[in-house]
C-alpha cells in the first residue's frame, strides 16, 4: 500500500507545478479472481505510467492528483505486467480541474457468476479528502454483486433504540451523499427495506480509531452467497480513511440482554422462564422472583428467539402465561423488565398495564470513564407520568413526562451522591425523593426503576402488592432499594465529604471524623434495615454475612450514603 501511494504521489512530479489537476482516491472492489490483483497504469499526453502495482482487492490509495481537463486512460493490467499493451481493460476520463474523486473498480472480468455484474470504474464526485470539524463524514457505497437492495442505518450503544439512516434502499452500484456524523463508536445495521430486523450488524468504531474529523467510505463488498460465485470472498463490510487505510469493520454476531423481574401481580410473584435461544427450548431461569435481575447474559444477535414465562414449578414451557419473540442487533445491550399484572381485572388502569416484557436501552458499562450511566424505567402501574429532578423541585430534569412502560435514554452523570424527586409530569410539588449514592457506582452503568405500587389496595380491592419504590439495577444482577430521603431535600453530603472504611468490611466499620455523627444505618439491597449504631463513629458487622450493603450516616451537617462489601 505505501508502494501504491508513493507512486501515485511521485506520478505528479511528472507534470509541470502548474498544469491543471484533479484528485482521485482508486478502491479495488472487484471480486472476480482473474483480477484479485491488479497493475494499474495511468495513460496521459501519449506517457503510461505504472501508478499501481500488485493492487490487491479491497485495498485502496489515498487521495493523489492526476492531469484534469484532457483525456486521460485508467487501465488495468495482470498482476507482474510489463507495460500497458498487456491491459486486460482501460477506462477514459477527462477530469476537471481541481476535482475530487472516488474511482472504485467494480464488478466481473469473467461470465460466470450468479448474477453476473460487467466490470467498471464507478466514478464518485464531489469527494472529500480534508477533515474537518469533531464529527465524521461518511459515504456509503453498495458494492456486492449478489447482494439485494438494502436499509443502512447506524448507532451507538446508548442509541440502539433509535437508529440514523444512512441509506434506504440502496441496491448495487448505489452511493449516498455524505453524511455528517458526530465522532462515535458506531455499529451498522444491514436489512431488507422497510425491515427493522437485520441482516447483519457491523462494529465502526470511528471514536476508538481516532478517526476525528475524517472524512470515511464505508462500502458493502463480496458474495452473500460465495458458493454460487466460485467460493469468492463472503459479504462484509469496509472502511476506507482518507490516506486509503482500509478497515474491515468486524461482524457482531452477539448482543447482551438482562432481564429484570418487576411485575408486581400475585399471580407473577416468582416465575419460571424458557428460552430458545440456544437452539433449543429449555428452562432459563427457575422460580425467578419479583425484584430479581439477571446479569447480562449474551444471546446470539440477528436472530430470532423466543421466550416463555410460565408460573414458578412448572414442569414444561407449554404452561407459559406469556411469550414474546426477540430479535437483537449486534452490539445491542438491553435491559428486558417484565412489568405490568396478568389479571388486569384486579388492578387499576386495566388492559394499558398488561403483563409484557418491557425493552431499555442501559449499557453493561458506563459510557465515560469517572462517570455513572443510568437509564430511569417507570415500572409502576397506578403510578401517573412523572419527572424526575435532581435536588429540587426546580433541579436537573433527567426525565420529564415519563410513563408507564417508557424509559429514558441512558444518561451520563458525575459520580455524585444526590437526592431524586419524583414529581408528577409538569408539577413543581415533590410526591417523593430517594437518596441515591451514586458515588458506589463509579465507572458502572445502572438502570433505576420505579417498582410496586402508590397506592397499594386502592381503590378497595385493587392493586394489592408491594408499596413503590425505587431501584437500582446493577449490571452484574443486583437490585437495590434506594432509601426515601425523610430529612431538608438538599441535606445530602458529598461523596467525598466523608471516609467510611474499611471498604470492603471484615467486622467494624469506622467513620472518619469531621462531622458530628448521631446514628449509623445499614441495610440490606432489598432496603430492610438490618443494622443501628449510635456509635459516634463505628459500627459492628462482625455477625452479618458476606454481601453488598448499603450505609447511611446521620450527621449534624446531613446524611452522607454510600455501599459497603463485607
Amino acid at each position: 500500500m505505501r508502494k501504491v501511494i508513493s507512486t501515485l504521489i511521485l506520478l505528479t512530479t511528472v507534470f509541470v507545478a502548474d498544469a491543471q489537476t484533479a484528485s482521485i482516491m482508486a478502491i479495488h472492489n472487484s471480486p472476480d479472481p482473474l483480477v484479485d490483483s491488479v497493475d494499474v497504469y495511468l495513460l496521459a499526453n501519449n506517457t503510461s505510467t505504472k501508478i499501481a502495482d500488485d493492487f490487491a482487492f479491497r485495498a485502496s490509495t489515498g487521495f493523489a492528483n492526476v492531469p484534469a481537463e484532457t483525456p486521460i486512460r485508467v487501465v488495468f493490467a495482470g498482476s507482474n505486467s510489463t507495460s500497458i499493451a498487456d491491459s486486460l481493460i482501460g477506462f477514459g476520463f477527462n477530469l476537471p480541474n481541481n476535482g475530487k474523486f472516488i474511482l472504485i473498480a467494480q464488478g466481473h472480468v469473467q461470465n460466470v457468476f450468479t448474477p453476473t455484474k460487467p466490470f467498471e470504474l464507478k466514478v464518485i464526485a464531489n469527494a472529500e479528502n480534508t477533515s474537518a470539524g469533531s464529527g465524521n463524514k461518511l459515504l456509503v457505497y453498495h458494492g456486492s454483486t449478489d447482494a439485494p437492495a438494502v436499509d443502512i442505518s447506524a448507532f451507538t450503544v446508548a442509541s440502539s433504540s433509535s437508529p440514523v439512516s444512512l441509506a434506504e434502499a440502496a441496491a448495487y452500484g448505489d452511493n449516498t451523499a455524505y453524511i455528517s456524523v458526530p465522532n462515535a463508536d458506531y455499529f451498522v445495521n444491514i436489512s431488507l427495506p422497510g425491515q427493522d430486523k437485520a441482516l447483519f450488524t457491523y462494529s465502526a468504531p470511528l471514536k476508538t480509531l481516532s478517526a476525528d474529523g475524517e472524512p470515511v467510505v464505508v462500502f458493502a463488498s463480496g458474495y452473500l452467497n460465495p458458493s454460487q460465485n466460485l467460493n469468492g470472498p463472503a459479504f462484509g463490510l469496509f472502511a476506507v480513511l482518507k490516506n486509503g487505510t482500509v478497515i474491515e469493520l468486524p461482524l457482531q454476531t452477539t448482543a447482551k440482554l438482562q432481564i429484570v423481574h418487576n411485575a408486581p401481580d400475585a399471580l407473577a410473584s416468582s416465575v419460571d422462564l424458557y428460552s430458545d435461544v440456544t437452539g433449543s427450548i429449555g428452562l432459563l431461569l427457575d422460580n425467578f422472583a419479583f425484584r430479581k435481575a439477571t446479569p447480562f447474559l449474551t444471546v446470539p444477535a440477528n436472530t430470532n428467539f423466543n421466550v416463555w414465562i410460565a408460573p414458578a414449578n412448572s414442569t414444561s414451557y407449554t404452561q407459559y402465561v406469556y411469550n414474546t419473540e426477540l430479535n437483537l442487533p449486534g452490539g445491542v445491550e438491553m435491559v428486558a423488565l417484565a412489568q405490568g399484572v396478568i389479571d388486569t381485572a384486579k388492578y387499576e388502569n386495566g388492559a394499558s398495564v398488561a403483563f409484557d416484557l418491557f425493552p431499555a436501552v442501559s449499557p453493561s458499562s458506563s459510557l465515560q470513564k469517572d462517570k455513572v450511566t443510568l437509564t430511569i424505567a417507570h415500572g409502576s402501574t397506578d403510578a401517573p407520568s412523572v419527572d424526575v429532578r435532581v435536588g429540587s423541585a426546580t433541579g436537573l430534569l433527567l426525565a420529564d413526562g415519563i410513563a408507564f412502560g417508557d424509559a429514558t435514554d441512558p444518561i451520563v452523570t458525575d459520580a455524585n451522591d444526590l437526592v431524586v424527586n419524583i414529581l408528577a409530569a409538569g408539577s413543581s410539588d415533590i410526591v417523593v425523593a430517594y437518596n441515591a449514592p451514586l458515588s458506589a457506582f463509579k465507572d458502572s452503568s445502572i438502570l433505576v426503576m420505579a417498582s410496586g405500587f402508590l397506592s397499594p389496595n386502592m381503590p378497595t380491592g385493587k392493586d394489592a402488592g408491594e408499596a413503590f419504590g425505587l431501584f437500582v439495577v446493577t449490571a452484574s444482577g443486583r437490585v437495590i432499594a434506594l432509601p426515601v430521603k425523610t430529612t431538608s431535600i438538599n441535606n445530602i453530603l458529598d461523596a467525598n465529604s466523608l471516609l467510611v472504611y474499611p471498604n470492603p468490611v471484615t467486622n467494624v466499620l469506622n467513620v472518619g471524623n469531621g462531622y458530628v455523627v448521631s446514628a449509623i444505618e445499614v441495610r440490606s439491597l432489598d432496603g430492610r434495615v438490618i443494622a443501628v449504631s449510635n456509635v459516634v463513629n463505628s459500627i459492628d458487622l462482625d455477625d452479618l454475612s458476606n454481601g453488598t450493603y448499603m450505609v447511611t450516616v446521620y450527621t449534624d451537617k446531613g446524611e452522607f450514603n454510600t455501599i459497603v462489601v463485607k
